[in-house]
C-alpha cells in the first residue's frame, strides 16, 4: 500500500509539472493537492506500521 501511494504522488507531481508547463494553473493546483495528500499518507501508513510494531513487541 505504501509502494502504491509512493507511485501515485510521483506520477501526480509530474502531472503537475505538465500543467505548470501547460499554464492551467487550476489543474497544477489540483495535481499537487492530490500528491501531497499521497504523500501524507505514505508517511501515515510508515507511522502506523512502526506503531503496530512497538505493540506487538
Amino acid at each position: 500500500m505504501e509502494l502504491t501511494f509512493k507511485i501515485l504522488a510521483i506520477v501526480l507531481g509530474v502531472i503537475g509539472v505538465y500543467f505548470i508547463w501547460k499554464g492551467d494553473l487550476d489543474a497544477v493546483f489540483v495535481s499537487l493537492v492530490l500528491a501531497a495528500c499521497s504523500a501524507l499518507l505514505v508517511m501515515r501508513f510508515r507511522a502506523k506500521g512502526r506503531i503496530s510494531l512497538r505493540k506487538d513487541n
